[in-house]
């Protein structure tokens, strides 16, 4: 379902691009404000993956390091769904977790990069 902006101004048409994709409202001078995160492309028309402490990020300060990334930084973001394709060894909603063998057999706990 597609929702579609027109504004007339002065006898003009004035469109925002892809009409805002049905994922966010056109503003008079043209410009797509896009709904919580669907703001990853000027239309719309991508949405945002979540995010977590990356895995793999450099230092970037004297005791400061991984960043917070979307799908932590180690996974492919599915632009149409907004989830996470991790790859094997991660899970979670933003591939912040290990996966565990076995589930740990019962005797540990998997843990996330911040834990």
């Amino acid at each position: 379902y597609q929702l579609a902006v027109l504004f007339i101004l002065f006898g003009e048409s004035i469109a925002c691009p892809n009409l805002c994709s049905g994922h966010g409202s056109c503003d008079q001078e043209s410009t797509c404000t896009c709904d919580t995160s669907w703001d990853v492309a000027p239309d719309c028309s991508k949405r945002k993956c979540a995010s977590a402490i990356s895995w793999g990020t450099k230092a970037y300060a004297s005791a400061m390091a991984h960043t917070e990334l979307e799908c932590a930084g180690i996974g492919i973001c599915d632009r149409t769904s907004g989830i996470c394709n991790c790859p094997e060894g991660f899970t979670g909603q933003a591939c912040e977790r290990l996966s565990c063998p076995n589930d740990c057999n019962g005797r540990g706990a998997c843990m996330t990069m911040k834990e």
